[in-house]
C-alpha cells in the first residue's frame, strides 16, 4: 500500500458525517490517529475541524477497532455547522501527528454539501 491513499468525499454542512477506513492487515492500535479539515493543504494553525482517537470533543471522535483493522472517524453536527456550503476543504487522516513517525494515510478533498433545514 502507497501512502497517503487519495481520497475524496463529501458531507452535509450541520449534519453527522461518518465514514470507516479499513486497513485489515496493519495493527492499528500502535497508533493515535487524528482527522482534520483544512480550508486548504497550505493552512497552518487550528484546522476548522480536528478529531482523534484519543478523546471525544465538540468536533467529534475517532474509534479504533483493532481486531477488525478499521477506523470510524465521525465529525459531530457542530464540525460540519462551521463549513461553507459548496466549499472544498482539504481533509487528512494522520497516525501518530506531531511525532518522529507521524504519516499521513489517508489524503484528500471534502465538500460541503448544502441542506434544507429541518
Amino acid at each position: 500500500m502507497t501512502l497517503p491513499l487519495p481520497w475524496t468525499t463529501s458531507g452535509p454542512v450541520g449534519s453527522q458525517w461518518q465514514q470507516q477506513f479499513d486497513f485489515p492487515t496493519t495493527d492499528l492500535s500502535t497508533y493515535t490517529w487524528t482527522l482534520v479539515l483544512r480550508t486548504s493543504t497550505q493552512q497552518t494553525g487550528t484546522p476548522i475541524a480536528r478529531i482523534n482517537s484519543t478523546s471525544t470533543t465538540a468536533s467529534g471522535y475517532i474509534t479504533v477497532n483493532a481486531t477488525a483493522g478499521t477506523i470510524m472517524a465521525v465529525l459531530s453536527p457542530t464540525a460540519t455547522a462551521a463549513l461553507s456550503p459548496g466549499e472544498v476543504y482539504a481533509l487528512a487522516l494522520w497516525a501518530d501527528p506531531g511525532l518522529s513517525d507521524a504519516t499521513t494515510w489517508v489524503r484528500g478533498l471534502f465538500t460541503a454539501t448544502p441542506v434544507a433545514a429541518p
